[in-house]
């Protein structure tokens, strides 16, 4: 199964529109069922609604229900009300064209579920009228939770979409205040199911500089940002080409604009994820069950000592600034040595 993963399309005019037509039509054509954006349709209203009219023209009409788009900080930041809440207009547009795609939305929040071929994806727009950040009202948290429940089925992928990346996870991860006053609050439900990829845009790093993160909590995907990238590669059309395996996510880097596959920056993670594994070996008492949690736990906590050197006007990726990535290549060959080692324990055990 291929589903394109996209964010940050910005569209503010011809310029976007084109890139972003283009890129749609591309994903498709590679045999893709599904499209996931991460936010930021459009920086006023009228270009949200052409963004979408792309979406209904250029995605096959027997795809539309696998369409998960989801508004971001650009999208909710103006027009709100004073009790917090968001910009009827806005609400209204988005839940029709969800409604015209065959995608359910809940009535109470904005909370969104949806399955392509038995894998599961909940997103969690902000229910609330913010500048930078987001934040979830409680009907929306209890809909996480239990949604989690339902859905959630052991070392299975379960997708999670926000915009923002949660705080001390990828590089420039504060920016403009970070994820928001909710961060711990999810990251300890998340706690419960490691078998959870998060899915996020907002900071616009592009290819070279994307990490995959590994948490306790599940394993962080950024997306880079269609048209507006502001390190690594920063050519427009830019996304990944997810292929959902019985036994690996393949994420292939794509130039979808362009049409060019940047294999150098491809990822493979074989199934089940290591957070999924270092569940399993948290309570061990052996020696050896002991050394590998350790292990796994050193590599699911890495965090970058200051993630914004120079503040809100960081663009610049950790190299220029003499720091270290966190998840290189070189770091990623570790990880996949000790998954096979935590495999082999289990199997010994």
């Amino acid at each position: 199964m291929k589903i394109g993963l996209i964010s940050d399309i910005h569209n503010n005019g011809q310029y976007e529109n084109d890139i972003l037509l283009k890129s749609v039509e591309n994903i498709f054509k590679k045999g893709a069922i599904g499209l996931i954006m991460a936010g930021d349709i459009g920086d006023y209203h009228a270009r949200r609604k052409a963004s979408f009219e792309v979406f209904k023209d250029k995605v096959p009409i027997e795809y539309h229900k696998n369409l998960v788009l989801m508004l971001g900080n650009h999208d909710v930041r103006s027009g709100g009300m004073l009790d917090g809440s968001l910009d009827p207009d806005l609400v209204n547009l988005y839940r029709e064209y969800l409604k015209e795609f065959g995608v359910g939305i809940t009535d109470n929040t904005m909370c969104v579920a949806s399955s392509i071929n038995g894998y599961h994806f909940l997103c969690l727009n902000t229910d609330v009228w913010l500048k930078d950040m987001m934040e979830l009202k409680q009907e929306s948290i209890d809909w996480l939770k239990a949604e989690l429940v339902k859905r959630a089925k052991p070392e299975k992928p379960i997708f999670i979409l926000t915009h923002q990346p949660l705080n001390n996870s990828h590089w420039r991860a504060g920016l403009f205040g970070g994820f928001g006053k909710q961060d711990a609050e999810l990251k300890k439900i998340f706690a419960d199911y490691p078998q959870i990829v998060l899915l996020n845009g907002h900071i616009h790093n592009g290819f070279g500089v994307i990490e995959f993160v590994q948490r306790p909590f599940g394993t962080l995907i950024e997306l880079p940002s269609l048209t507006k990238g502001e390190n690594g590669v920063k050519k427009p059309g830019t996304g990944w080409l997810l292929k959902i395996e019985s036994e690996a996510l393949i994420f292939e880097a794509w130039n979808f604009y362009e049409d060019i596959h940047l294999d150098e920056h491809d990822k493979i993670f074989e199934l089940p994820l290591l957070p999924v594994l270092a569940k399993k070996i948290e309570n061990a008492d052996e020696d050896e069950g002991i050394r590998l949690s350790k292990e796994a736990n050193y590599w699911m906590n890495l965090k970058y000592a200051n993630d914004m050197p120079d503040g809100d006007s960081t663009t610049k990726e950790p190299s220029y600034y003499g720091i270290k990535r966190n998840y290189d290549d070189s770091a990623y060959r570790e990880i996949t040595r000790l998954r096979l080692e935590i495999i082999n324990y289990l199997r010994s055990c």
